[in-house]
């Protein structure tokens, strides 16, 4: 997009190699809980929070994933030393993610600021983080 603003998916936020060509000392990361931790999980996840387990055990197992998904991304931001603002953002019409604008703009400016990059993703990088990066040139006017 520009030479500090990255538009990705969820491979891009991943990808040691490409994070440190880029000079990317801050992700933003939109995803919803069961998006954090790969396509296998969700499939086997979805299916039994909403038919084969009680209310309780499906919370809980929400709660190991996110933190399973926490702790991996964890591991490669320390190594790159990146810093990382995670939202936890459904990918659903009805969610109003105007209500994330200013922070990803503020995370945006420090990068800018300090002539480092951010990357903007989300599972596919194909509406939430292109809204908040569309948001940002539209307010930035850049």
């Amino acid at each position: 997009m520009l030479p500090f603003l990255y538009l990705g998916n969820k491979y891009n936020g991943e990808d040691e190699e490409e994070l440190r060509a880029n000079n990317t000392s801050r992700i933003i990361r939109l995803f919803d809980t069961l998006e954090q931790y790969g396509e296998e999980l969700i499939e086997w996840v979805r299916p039994a929070t909403t038919k084969q387990l009680c209310p309780t055990c499906a919370a809980a197992l929400h709660v190991v994933v996110a933190i399973c998904a926490a702790l991996r991304m964890a591991m490669l931001l320390l190594l790159l030393q990146i810093q990382y603002l995670m939202l936890d953002v459904e990918d659903q019409i009805e969610i109003n993610i105007a209500q994330q604008f200013e922070r990803c703009f503020e995370c945006i400016e420090e990068a800018r600021a300090q002539n480092s990059a951010v990357l903007v993703h989300c599972y596919r990088g194909m509406s939430r983080s292109a809204t908040i990066v569309i948001a940002y040139l539209m307010k930035a006017k850049v």
